[in-house]
C-alpha cells in the first residue's frame, strides 16, 4: 500500500482515519481496490456496448445506445381511439410524429400501466416512427457485448437479459414487429 500523501495529517482541520489518512484519499483507495477486483482476468479487457435502460410497468428494459435517437419528457400525447393497448397514442418531437408504444402490451406482459409514463423513447430507424413508453429512465450503462448482441439475423424483440434481470430489447425487432400496424379498415371476407 503506497503511503499516505503528506497532506493527510492533522493539520488543516480534516478528518482522518486512526492511519493518518484523509476521506479522499481512502475513497481513491477504495475505488482503486473495486476496479482491480471488478478487471476481468487473463489480460484482455472483456468488449462492452453502452445500453439506456428504462422502466416501463416495473419491469426495467435496456437498447443499445445507438438505437436510441433521443428520450424526451412527455408533455403532450394526442389520443388514438380504438388502436390497441399497444399504442399509448402519437407525440410529436422536432416535427416528427411517433406511435408511443407499451412496450409491455407489445410483448403481452402484465404490467402496472395505470400510471401514465412520463417519458419517451425515441427509436433510431430510418424506416419508421416510434417511440417507447418509459416511466422512469435510469441512464446509460456499459454491459458486456456479449450480453447486449442479437443473437441472430431476425431477433426476437427481447434478445437478452442482464445479471439484474434487466431484458435487452432490440430495435429491428421492434420496428418490424406486424403488430405495431394500425389497420381498422373494415375486412371484407369473400363469400365463400
Amino acid at each position: 500500500m503506497p503511503p499516505p500523501p503528506e497532506n493527510a495529517g492533522p493539520a488543516g482541520g480534516r478528518d482522518h482515519d486512526a492511519g493518518g489518512r484523509s476521506p479522499e484519499f481512502v475513497a481513491a483507495e477504495m475505488r482503486r481496490r473495486a476496479e482491480a477486483l471488478a478487471a476481468p482476468r487473463g489480460g484482455e479487457a472483456e468488449p462492452t456496448r453502452d445500453v439506456l435502460v428504462f422502466v416501463r410497468g416495473g419491469t426495467a428494459y435496456a437498447l443499445e445506445v445507438s438505437g436510441a435517437a433521443a428520450v424526451i419528457p412527455l408533455r403532450q400525447v394526442v389520443a388514438l381511439p380504438g388502436a390497441g393497448e399497444i399504442h399509448l397514442g402519437l407525440v410529436v418531437h422536432r416535427g416528427q410524429v411517433h406511435a408511443l408504444v407499451d412496450i409491455n402490451a407489445l410483448l403481452e406482459r402484465a404490467g402496472d400501466q395505470r400510471t401514465a409514463p412520463g417519458f419517451a423513447v425515441l427509436l433510431d430507424d430510418a424506416d419508421g416512427a416510434v417511440a417507447l413508453a418509459a416511466d422512469i429512465v435510469r441512464g446509460t450503462r456499459a454491459e458486456p457485448a456479449r450480453l447486449v448482441q442479437s443473437a441472430g439475423p431476425h431477433p426476437s424483440i427481447v434478445q437478452g437479459v442482464l445479471p439484474d434481470g434487466t431484458a435487452v430489447i432490440s430495435v429491428e425487432a421492434v420496428m418490424r414487429n406486424a403488430r405495431l400496424v394500425v389497420d381498422d379498415r373494415p375486412q371484407i371476407i369473400p363469400p365463400a
